[in-house]
């Protein structure tokens, strides 16, 4: 919209009344854009335009055709979880492995992620490896990797007179 048509077309309105149209171009003509590439050391980086860029995490492996991707929701709390792969001059279908994640960590033996119910605050643990998700436990409250490189993870999260407790688990 050209400004000499938006003053046009609000002679005589109120300041409230235009007010919404005027956040509205302003937050349109600011907003992040762009296109994400990736580069591994090809004669050109590949474009992925599947994946909003302001919702949108990345997480390497060691290996330069696959790599693990986390656009997040709108509740910004949880995110969808993609394996994507690339080839030589485009990137592959991305393979969506879960959906309302909230946490993942990435070690020798996979990915190990949790999968929230959305009206809970608990969910599963889940390993992806080799092409194979494995649900590991149900209701864990979180998780997380010690120095060992091992997994270890709460349940049983209860608050009684201002105490909180959880059992601990190591896997």
């Amino acid at each position: 919209m050209k400004i000499s048509d938006l003053s046009e077309s609000v002679e005589g309105s109120s300041f409230d009344s235009i007010k919404p149209t005027i956040d509205s171009l302003i937050k349109e003509c600011v907003k992040k854009t762009g296109t994400l590439y990736i580069d591994t050391n090809r004669s050109k980086p590949i474009e992925l335009p599947a994946y909003d860029n302001k919702k949108t995490e990345f997480i390497f492996t060691d290996a330069l055709e696959t790599f693990y991707v986390k656009v997040f929701e709108e509740n910004k709390d949880t995110f969808i979880l993609y394996k994507q792969g690339i080839f030589e001059k485009e990137a592959a279908q991305a393979e969506q492995l879960a959906s309302s994640v909230v946490n993942c960590k990435l070690l020798d033996d996979g990915l190990w992620y949790q999968k929230n119910d959305s009206s809970l605050s608990s969910g599963d643990l889940y390993r992806y490896n080799k092409g194979e998700t494995e649900k590991i436990e149900s209701g864990i409250s979180s998780f997380a990797v010690d120095g060992n490189n091992e997994i270890v993870f709460f349940k049983n999260f209860s608050s009684k007179d201002g105490v909180e407790s959880a059992d601990f688990y190591i896997y």
